[in-house]
């Protein structure tokens, strides 16, 4: 058996959001969170409270964003 280590790269904005409601966390992208106001244009920033979606029922509820950034790499294991 052979394994090779392969490194992915993500340069997309990410955020880590926690919900109110809940205190559940996710790591979201730009386009699955957005202002509670509409017409909002400041840039969404660690600490802001958001709309955030939540995926298994497609509604977006607010969340508090923890932490922003802007790469993402994991490894992922091929066994042959």
């Amino acid at each position: 058996m052979i394994q090779f280590c392969v490194k992915n790269y993500f340069s997309d904005i990410w955020f880590l959001v926690k919900y109110e409601d809940d205190e559940n966390m996710r790591v979201l992208g730009q386009d699955e969170i957005h202002h509670i106001f509409e017409g909002e244009d400041d840039e969404i920033e660690a600490g802001d409270i958001v709309k955030a979606i939540w995926l298994p029922n497609g509604q977006y509820y607010d969340a508090k964003v923890l932490q922003k950034g802007s790469e993402f790499h994991f490894f992922t294991s091929i066994y042959l």
